[in-house]
């Protein structure tokens, strides 16, 4: 089947500065966030620099455990069935093996997971955590022309590369930090 052509005026599903400059894409931003978006579910005002913590605390995780696009389950479940016939001494043995499998893995994260985990950090709280989804899903509207575009759902995209995810954690936060109430 012959690929679809992308006509020059489709709007960008990629951060990519040569689709769309950086002032343009923080200038759209703006007209797509509203004053009320900066106020978590408590009720108070969340500062844009908070928000920028969050987005570079969540970019770092990223950076050192590495991204996923999402988690795919597939295979069995890693946790043995408990069978009656196995003496205590052979479970213990299977949650041993288990649990250094486990600590010897890396946690690679999906851009969902780096940003809850920040949530329950020293440097965030839940109302950052939800004007940060604000703030993101924001900036991939104003690039990629859509209404209705989620960074959570942007991110999974097939194809979608660790490039373009650090790229919008970084315009996030230059956003939240220059856009978001001081």
């Amino acid at each position: 089947m012959a690929k679809k052509a992308v006509s020059a005026t489709a709007p960008s599903t990629v951060l990519d500065s040569n689709v769309m400059p950086l002032d343009t894409v923080l200038r759209e931003s703006v007209g797509l966030i509203k004053e009320d978006d900066w106020i978590g579910w408590s009720g108070e005002l969340v500062q844009g620099a908070a928000v920028a913590r969050h987005l570079e605390a969540a970019a770092v995780l990223l950076e050192r455990d590495g991204w996923v696009r999402l988690h795919i389950e597939n295979g069995p479940s890693p946790v043995p069935a408990d069978e009656e016939s196995m003496s205590v001494k052979e479970m213990v043995r299977q949650l041993l093996r288990m649990v250094r499998e486990a600590m010897g893995a890396e946690k690679q994260r999906s851009l969902s997971e780096a940003l809850a985990d920040v949530k329950y950090s020293a440097v965030s709280d839940d109302d950052t955590w939800t004007v940060t989804m604000r703030v993101l899903d924001a900036v991939v509207r104003a690039r990629t022309g859509s209404r209705s575009a989620r960074h959570d759902s942007w991110a999974g995209k097939l194809g979608r590369t660790y490039a373009e995810v650090a790229e919008l954690l970084a315009v996030g936060a230059e956003f939240a930090r220059g856009h978001g109430p001081r």
